[in-house]
């Protein structure tokens, strides 16, 4: 029981960054698509105006 209470901080800190850059990964998958969608009505707004 010691050894796995011994352990676990370390398993933990070593998976930590691949968790995190997954949920990076799938926020900005998300999120990129209304932004590229707001850019895309952004550049039509201004190819009218010129």
């Amino acid at each position: 029981m010691t050894k796995i209470a011994l352990v676990l901080p370390f398993v933990l800190i070593i998976v930590a960054p691949f968790i995190g850059r997954w949920r990076a990964n799938v926020w900005l998958r998300k999120h990129s698509q209304r932004e590229r969608a707001e850019q895309l009505a952004a550049s039509g707004t201004l190819a009218e105006t010129v």
